[in-house]
């Protein structure tokens, strides 16, 4: 009986030193594997890149293999096509395999200990140096929120911020900005106030940081993500809209604020990433002014003077290079096209028309 119960006691011991269900051991192995198939699937033999295309969808199947590809697209060490090509496949591996019963599932749905792995490892990408790479990764993860956040995933939130916050550096910032930019589109009203509060202050102090810290390129993804947010929050409807309006009042001023600044002064024609910056600006005053001119209050205004004035200004240079350098054959075409269409197309159609 005594040596029965060793026996227990050392099965027992054998089970803590497994690893966790669904995990393969030798990670190494099997990242390789993954890493060759990858390749072999963009191979110009059609025979190969068809065995490898099966063993992919076969990949799938198998414990472990989604944790395999977002090691393969974080490891630096390997060609970027191969890297990238992994978290393309890792992202319709989560679109397949990631909820039973939903969308397009594929059966063996994953299991915990995989969903843990990948939502902690995968964050990293966010920082690496290939923008490419930042916005596969991305794309990855706004597809494993789709599914778990926030009640499954609350630190994303957080671990996004910290990376704006951090400012460890612009490839960090514009990856995390990136990612926050395509998980707004989908935020629920539960997630307004986990977000909203800490993310507008925070992309407030990149926009406004002086031209040495931050570059147009960053500020402008820092503004789209603010537009992101303005959109799916004036989408808003009923009690929400109001509960909206009133988390808006004490966030607005600075914005105000920076659309008027950022607005003032026309960009020069040949300052091409000056234009967006502007471009951009005016593309987040629209959604503010839409939605939330009445909680602005006065406020609203001195910004929509600026942009009033900045149109005025600009009139000049659009003539010019616009309308001016038209060619004949285009100014027959658009001619051609108005005079078939009754007053309201032709109001409609000059939106279309380049």
């Amino acid at each position: 009986m005594d040596q029965h119960n060793d026996d227990d006691d050392d099965d027992d011991d054998d089970d803590d030193a497994r690893p966790p269900r669904g995990l393969l051991v030798d990670t190494a192995a099997m990242d390789d594997e993954i890493a060759r198939v990858l390749v072999a699937s963009m191979s110009s033999d059609a025979s190969a890149r068809q065995t490898a295309e099966a063993q992919l969808t076969q990949g799938g199947t198998q414990p472990g293999f989604g944790v395999g590809l977002a090691r393969v697209s974080l490891n630096q060490a390997l060609p970027y096509g191969t890297r990238q090509l992994a978290a393309v496949v890792l992202k319709k591996y989560v679109k397949e395999h990631w909820q039973e019963g939903e969308g397009r599932h594929v059966p063996p749905q994953t299991s915990d200990e995989e969903k843990a792995a990948m939502r902690e490892i995968l964050p990293a990408g966010l920082g690496d140096p290939i923008a490419k790479i930042r916005t596969a990764v991305g794309m990855a993860i706004a597809s494993i929120a789709a599914w778990d956040w926030p009640h499954a995933w609350p630190a994303l939130t957080p671990t996004l911020l910290n990376a704006v916050k951090a400012r460890q550096s612009e490839d960090a910032v514009l990856g995390a900005l990136r990612c926050l930019q395509m998980i707004c589109v989908d935020m629920e009203e539960a997630q307004i106030p986990q977000v909203v509060p800490s993310l507008l202050p925070e992309l407030h102090a990149i926009v406004a940081s002086p031209p040495e810290v931050f570059s147009l390129a960053l500020k402008r993804r820092a503004l789209a993500v603010l537009h992101s947010c303005l959109t799916t929050l004036g989408m808003m409807s009923g009690a929400k809209q109001r509960a909206v309006r009133d988390l808006m009042i004490p966030l607005l001023p600075p914005w105000l604020d920076f659309f008027s600044r950022a607005l003032a002064t026309a960009p020069a024609a040949d300052a091409p990433e000056q234009c967006s910056f502007v471009l951009e600006a005016l593309r987040c005053l629209a959604p503010t002014v839409m939605y939330f001119a009445k909680p602005a209050g006065d406020a609203i205004l001195p910004p929509l003077r600026a942009a009033a004035t900045l149109f005025h200004a600009l009139a000049g240079a659009y003539e010019a290079n616009h309308v001016d350098a038209e060619s004949d054959a285009e100014r027959d075409r658009r001619v051609c096209f108005f005079s078939h269409r009754s007053p309201y197309d032709r109001v409609a159609a000059v939106n279309f028309i380049p």
